[in-house]
């Protein structure tokens, strides 16, 4: 799940004081520019791991709450919510696997910043059930039938945000439908906001199993990347393959993220989404067929010619952070800070392309998800430092 934007906070805010560099500048020079930040050597905290007292599995969801003391982690494996302060401590628990009132059989969840409220949705019933920042039950609510099989983007300000549509089905090659955004408050009424003509990718929703890794510089999958992302006032769609945001209000922004594509040729596209597909099973255990696999890389290498990042995230400290389309070997990701109320680059960071970027919190703090090679599952916390040696402000 994608988060949202709100108000820029202060680190932000501190990078909005340095200018911007011209784009007639390489991507080396433009980068250089701009303020630059990385990981401190050592967490602040890490959760999960064979030996801690919370074990995670599918632990693919972890948010900062506004207090900068706490942060929640959704464990899909168990269905449980947890609230964790930053010395590692569990503070409090909810959910676990069923269907009773605070109970989910699959578990997803998006912290409501402007409430600092959880939403959880069960996807399977769909049924919303809504926590205080301290994992106390408030309500539940039964999402109209106009959402089911829809997807969660979040919260924000109270109200639920969902979208269906806009996925290419390439198989079957049916028309792509457009993006639909729909947001349900607390009383379970839903409002249809707009569409988007955008299409966000390939609809993998058929079976399969995958028994490779996902493609490292494909995030989220073996397609490019456009992603949505929940912003203060709606849904916005931030669109790799050309570079732009997309706002709620229908206008579109180009961003130059100070992205190459000259690590990711045509070939090599072809080559690691070929290999990638291939080694799924089809219906019934078969190998994937090769029409399918042909018909994938066909519409991923039209597609990515020109993308220039293949991630987003709306992170809670009010930034977009896009994260460039590199190498699928590559060790390291440049990622791009966005800041969609000035609509500009205000920075970036270089982060190791073993963790997933969960979410960014005021001061700069970070949540990151890794798995070992024994496919043990980790949630770290760590601050961000300057690439020059300077501390990220607090």
């Amino acid at each position: 799940m994608i988060r949202r934007t709100l108000a820029v906070g202060s680190f932000p805010a501190l990078l909005l004081a340095c200018d911007v560099i011209g784009d007639d500048r390489s991507d080396a020079e433009w980068r250089d520019g701009l303020p630059r930040w990385t990981l401190q050597s050592m967490p602040i905290v890490q959760i999960g791991g064979p030996d801690s007292e919370v074990p995670l599995y599918q632990a693919d969801i972890a948010e900062l709450l506004s207090d900068g003391g706490s942060f929640i982690i959704a464990n899909g494996g168990t269905a449980e919510i947890l609230k964790v302060a930053t010395n590692g401590r569990v503070l409090a628990r909810a959910g676990g696997r069923g269907s009773g009132p605070g109970e989910f059989r699959v578990l997803t969840l998006d912290v409501d910043r402007v409430t600092d409220e959880i939403w959880a949705l069960d996807r399977r019933s769909m049924r919303l059930t809504i926590f205080d920042g301290d994992l106390n039950l408030l309500e539940t609510i039964t999402a109209p039938e106009v959402v089911q099989g829809s997807r969660f983007i979040g919260a924000s300000g109270g109200i639920a945000y969902f979208a269906r549509g806009g996925f290419l089905d390439v198989v079957e090659q049916t028309p792509v439908p457009p993006l639909t955004p729909i947001v349900v408050d607390r009383r379970g009424v839903s409002t249809i906001k707009g569409e988007f003509a955008v299409p966000l990718g390939i609809n993998a929703s058929w079976d399969f199993t995958p028994k490779s890794g996902v493609t490292a510089g494909l995030s989220g999958g073996a397609y490019p990347g456009v992603k949505q992302v929940l912003l203060a006032d709606g849904v916005a769609i931030v669109d790799g393959r050309v570079g732009q945001v997309v706002f709620p209000d229908g206008d579109s922004i180009g961003i130059d993220a100070g992205c190459s594509t000259e690590s990711l040729s045509p070939d090599a596209v072809e080559e690691a989404v070929a290999e990638h597909w291939s080694a799924m099973t089809w219906r019934n255990g078969e190998q994937t067929p090769d029409h399918v696999v042909d018909s994938i890389v066909g519409y991923v290498r039209q597609s990515i010619g020109g993308s220039v990042f293949s991630d987003a995230l709306g992170a809670g400290d009010g930034t977009i952070w896009l994260r460039c389309l590199g190498g699928f070997d590559d060790p390291e990701a440049y990622w791009s800070i966005y800041d969609p109320v000035a609509r500009r680059v205000i920075g970036g960071a270089v982060l190791s392309t073993q963790f997933k970027l969960l979410d960014v919190g005021r001061g700069g703090r970070v949540l990151l998800g890794n798995r070992d090679e024994l496919g043990v599952e980790f949630v770290s916390l760590y601050d961000l430092v300057k690439v020059d040696g300077g501390h990220e402000p607090n």
